[in-house]
């Protein structure tokens, strides 16, 4: 960033980026980006692993005596797949999506960037260009977070590298006729809630510690805000545990049901059959 002096002594320093300054920007926001989807995706695939240990193989999730060690040695072995054998896959497929989070944050700074310009010069004709732009790769970066978290299912489950893996869960759910499933988003809207009420609690737990230990001193609006983000963020990691596993037993229950019925109480898979005959009648298949 270079900045130079003022021509009026009263005046501010006028700073710009230079083009280094922009590409380290850049460089450092992708990183940032691609690291953060990462650890996201590893956790995703770990679970992933653990509910397919459950599903094919339960007896080498537990131990004759009880102990709780053989699932701590489950997780492990999972998260050891994940982070060591399958980490390409994942890298791979993080990547793609923070590329286009990375292309979001540019594509609004450009917007942002015309809409000023035009304004002085009283144009919109390069709006419009951006606000489309901006709708594209909006929607291609939601489409590549969709699709990754279905993908990373069959990683965690198989070790399919990242390409084969989108394509074994396109067949899947072609072969089943389930496309009806992906657009339905399972429990994200109850989960969803359930977030956004565990954030309110949070506020208003964090406004009452702090009337509590500080008094009228502390500002009770910025706290309750503090507090519902602190919240949401800590429960969405928590709740994300509960979405990787429930993807990971749709894929399962499509593409191997026979085996919940042979590993598990049959009165397990006889809910679960009535349950899907129930909601998706035409796209079940059982």
């Amino acid at each position: 960033m270079e900045c130079a002096e003022p021509t009026d002594p009263d005046g501010d320093y006028e700073c710009q980026w230079t083009t280094r300054g922009k590409w380290i920007a850049v460089t450092f926001l992708f990183s940032l980006y691609w690291t953060s989807q990462v650890i996201k995706n590893v956790l995703h695939t770990t679970i992933a692993g653990v509910v397919g240990t459950f599903w094919f193989s339960p007896e080498t999730s537990s131990t004759s005596n009880g102990s709780c060690c053989a699932y701590d040695s489950t997780i492990y072995d999972s998260w050891v797949r994940s982070a060591v054998y399958s980490f390409g896959s994942i890298c791979l497929g993080s990547l793609l999506v923070a590329v286009l989070q990375v292309m979001q944050i540019l594509v609004r700074l450009a917007r942002q960037q015309r809409e000023d310009q035009n304004r002085d010069r009283r144009g919109g004709g390069g709006s419009i260009l951006f606000c489309l732009l901006q709708f594209l790769v909006d929607n291609l970066e939601k489409l590549m977070e969709y699709i990754n978290s279905w993908a990373f299912v069959y990683v965690g489950l198989y070790g399919y590298e990242y390409w084969t893996a989108g394509h074994k869960v396109y067949q899947l759910f072609q072969a089943r006729g389930w496309s009806v499933i992906l657009n339905d988003h399972l429990v994200s809207r109850s989960l969803g809630t359930m977030q956004l009420f565990i954030g309110i609690l949070s506020g208003a737990l964090a406004v009452v510690l702090g009337l509590f230990f500080w008094g009228l001193t502390v500002n009770p609006l910025a706290t309750f805000i503090l507090g519902i983000v602190l919240g949401m963020i800590l429960s969405s990691i928590q709740l994300q545990v509960v979405t990787s596993a429930v993807e990971t037993i749709v894929v399962c229950f499509a593409e191997a049901p026979s085996a919940l019925l042979e590993n598990h109480p049959p009165e397990l898979s006889g809910r679960m059959i009535r349950a899907w005959r129930a909601a998706y009648p035409d796209e079940c298949g059982f």
